[in-house]
């Protein structure tokens, strides 16, 4: 069970700090400042990669959707708890949706 509920209006900024390296099975994220490493599978790791735009987690799923064969449900469901996660390890941050954002 999710302890924040992530909306997807909402847009992931990355910290500074993190490095990403990709692998041919996805790519790795590593904290510089604190430690934490993960391993992230290919469509992690081009989460990742969309991220770095600042857009909604609602556009990141759009795009993911068109590179991976997988339902929009278990998509929005992955991207919540791959948000989670890193939002909890300190590595990207939430920034919630403005009032007036029309995305």
């Amino acid at each position: 069970m999710r302890a924040t509920v992530i909306d997807l209006k909402s847009k992931i900024r990355r910290r500074t700090e993190v490095a990403f390296s990709a692998i041919p099975s996805g790519g790795i994220l590593v904290d510089l400042k604190n430690g934490p490493c993960f391993e992230l599978n290919q469509v992690a790791a081009s989460y990742w990669e969309l991220s770095e735009r600042n857009g909604s987690l609602t556009s990141i799923c759009d795009e993911l959707l068109e590179r991976f064969t997988v339902s929009r449900d278990k998509l929005e469901s992955d991207v919540r708890d791959l948000t989670e996660t890193l939002l909890t390890a300190g590595i990207i941050e939430l920034v919630p949706p403005a009032i007036d954002d029309a995305d």
